[in-house]
């Protein structure tokens, strides 16, 4: 494999961790299409951030990760967990948690901060085929979410505020498109 070379600042550390997520794709579910709208971030009532997908028949989550993108460290900051099982499946984890079943493979991420911009991946398996998706995300923004609303990726870089009934019925819908 070639070597990367990154930089250092926000883009490296956002090609850093974007390789890194391609790379656990590649590695545990084969090719992937482009990121989608499958993963989301949302608080619940006391405030902790969890990240979510669809219930997709067939869907097993190999990963989820978090990574701070911004330029302000040199060294990548993640917490990043993966299924250790590939049979059972989490539609939701909240960050800086291992479920039973998982392990944990990177956690040198601090506590989420405000004004702090950061990306939630995951990697999944659907039927045989590769899924994977991410979301940036601040803890502003969460923080900002209406009852019921979750955040996912704007297709653009950023990230927009949905219903989380729409998001669990439309991620439905894109894992049956791998």
């Amino acid at each position: 494999m070639a070597a990367l070379a990154v930089g250092t600042g926000a883009v490296g550390r956002r090609a850093l961790g974007a390789g890194i997520l391609l790379a656990l794709a590649w590695l545990g579910t084969g090719c992937s299409p482009a990121p989608q709208a499958v993963i989301a971030v949302e608080r619940e009532s006391g405030g902790t951030v969890r990240l979510l997908t669809p219930d997709c028949p067939g869907m097993v989550i190999r990963s989820y990760s978090v990574f701070r993108d911004d330029e302000h460290d040199a060294e990548l900051r993640n917490w990043a967990i993966s299924n250790n099982s590939w049979t059972q499946s989490l539609g939701s984890v909240r960050i800086f948690e291992v479920p039973k079943g998982w392990r944990a493979y990177a956690d040198n991420l601090d506590p989420l901060a405000k004004g702090v911009p950061y990306v939630a991946g995951m990697s999944a398996g659907v039927s045989g085929k590769g899924l994977k998706g991410d979301v940036p995300f601040t803890l502003d923004q969460v923080g900002k979410l209406k009852s019921g609303e979750v955040l996912v990726s704007d297709g653009d870089k950023g990230s927009k505020a949905v219903s989380r009934a729409d998001f669990l019925r439309d991620g439905k819908k894109a894992c049956g498109s791998v």
